[in-house]
């Protein structure tokens, strides 16, 4: 028998929030490590909305992290927590003295 696709949540372990962002949708998957590798306990994807399709690149990719954060509120408030990204582009969000509106949200 083979162990069950996700895992129930220990709330004493951290988790691992991983994203990803494409031109039309974005999608996460909150993973925990149980001493055999890291091991998903849910997943998540959903179409942009027209608007959110016309973003810049780290803002597609920011919107996934924070959708994954929204989602999750009740696994990740108060936790350790790691995110994941494929996008380099984050690092120019940390780098920016000023931010606009979208992004301080």
């Amino acid at each position: 028998m083979s162990p069950p696709v996700l895992r129930i949540a220990d709330p004493e372990r951290p988790f691992e929030v991983i994203t990803d962002a494409s031109d039309i949708a974005i999608g996460a998957v909150l993973m925990q490590d149980f001493g055999n590798g890291l091991q998903p306990i849910a997943h998540e994807s959903r179409k942009m909305q027209s608007v959110e399709r016309n973003y810049p690149v780290h803002d597609k990719e920011m919107l996934a992290i924070v959708h994954a954060f929204k989602i999750w509120r009740c696994y990740l408030a108060g936790a350790d927590v790691t995110v994941r990204t494929d996008h380099k582009s984050l690092q120019y969000l940390r780098a920016q003295p000023n931010l606009n509106s979208r992004q301080i949200r």
